[in-house]
């Protein structure tokens, strides 16, 4: 998974990096933001879910403050949903995040987010869900429309490791008698926009 975040950060970096001739707008206030795409979700769990990533609809929904026209912090609720024939799948996880643009001249903003996640996968009637915290990142190109709003094409990479399995509400135990963990991940491409009360 780490390999995959590595390429994912870079793709995402050297896309939306090219200076921009807009002047730089001090930012302050509230935020709001919101985004849809496409999300190509995957698991690790022997005879449960496989690691081959399977594409659904995706997006999030987020809010917050504004530290200082580098830096804004707020929180975000990410989900993703994928159906095929008779197995559904989804992943949502609540973050705390923090967004830091490093060049006011380059319209590049990173963000990283940490939070309860959960997965569920439903087959014929067979629920099985995973628990745990997921780890966020990010990066976001900040096209500015007049001075409240901003279109935001964006790429972001979730994965939780480790999260304790459950199958109808029941642990799910190796022979060992230890409940079983699952790996999952989550890339995200989409566009949104975002609103700033000051600007």
């Amino acid at each position: 998974m780490l390999g995959r975040l590595v390429v994912v950060v870079a793709l995402a970096a050297g896309a939306i990096t090219a200076p921009t001739n807009a002047r730089a707008q001090d930012e302050s206030g509230v935020w709001l933001s919101g985004g849809v795409g496409p999300g190509f979700g995957g698991c690790e769990l022997t005879d449960l879910c496989s690691s081959g990533r399977t594409v659904g609809i995706a997006g999030y929904l987020g809010g917050g403050g504004t530290l200082s026209a580098a830096v804004r912090v707020g929180i975000e609720g990410v989900g993703w949903r994928q159906s095929a024939s008779d197995t559904t799948r989804e992943y949502v996880m609540g973050q705390a995040v923090v967004l830091v643009r490093p060049l006011r001249t380059v319209p590049l903003v990173l963000k990283g987010g940490v939070g309860p996640a959960r997965y569920a996968q439903r087959v014929q009637g067979a629920l099985m869900t995973a628990n745990g915290f997921s780890l966020g990142l990010g990066a976001t190109a900040d096209l500015r429309l007049g001075s409240h709003f901003a279109f935001i094409p964006y790429v972001q990479y979730e994965f939780a490791n480790g999260q304790a399995v459950k199958v109808n509400r029941l642990p799910l135990v190796d022979a060992l008698g230890g409940q079983r963990k699952l790996d999952a991940d989550m890339l995200l491409i989409g566009v949104g926009v975002r609103w700033q009360s000051g600007g």
